[in-house]
């Protein structure tokens, strides 16, 4: 995921000096560059600067150009700050409410009262991560894409293999599912384009 995210920057900034040599930008034009990316997360604008920045590092080192046009003059934007916040209750009874009349409803459940990941929501099993006998919930993997296609992985962090408590809410939402919670039409992991 982290190779694609730098891969689809670095496409972008490709596109926005398609054909001009490198020896030829200047800081004028990385600060026009930096502005496209108004509206963008303060990471995803961090991330873009440290690929650019690195970028010309490298062509300098290199020997390609004399000096870099990512100079403490270009100016950046802030990039908009935000932080996950918890539902509010009327947001909760209404993903409880959609139970018995939407095909998400089971997979929101899950991700509401067991705090799930999309990813680690797109590779739960039922029939082998559900104990409901004791009551709990086995976060083994997780979906990740390439492009379109889902592949399973590893959690993100080795905090990302857990038990968790079943509560009853979601013992309700996941009583008589089997295998996975969302699949496409040929029963295999959701690919990004069906989210």
């Amino acid at each position: 995921n982290t190779y694609n995210e730098y891969a689809r920057m670095m496409n972008i900034f490709v596109s926005h000096f398609a054909g001009i040599p490198l020896q030829t930008i200047c800081a004028t034009d990385i600060s026009a560059d930096f502005n496209r990316l108004q509206g963008k997360s303060k990471s995803y604008i961090r991330k873009y600067r440290q690929l650019v920045t690195g970028m010309f590092r490298s062509a300098f080192e290199d020997g390609i150009i004399i000096r870099s046009p990512v100079t403490s003059s270009v100016s950046v934007p802030d990039g908009t700050a935000g932080s996950p916040r918890a539902l509010l209750e009327w947001e909760r009874d209404l993903v409880q409410a959609s139970l018995n009349r939407h095909e998400f409803a089971p997979a929101a459940m899950l991700m509401l009262y067991a705090g799930l990941r999309r990813g680690e929501m797109l590779a739960f099993n039922v029939d082998r991560d559900v104990d409901f006998k004791r009551g709990t919930i086995h976060v083994r993997e997780a979906v990740v894409f390439d492009g379109n296609k889902a592949m399973l992985s590893d959690p993100k962090t080795e905090a990302g293999v857990r038990t968790i408590p079943l509560f009853d809410p979601l013992r309700a939402a996941l009583w008589g599912k089997h295998g996975l919670l969302l699949t496409t039409g040929k029963g295999g992991h959701m690919t990004r384009v069906g989210l």
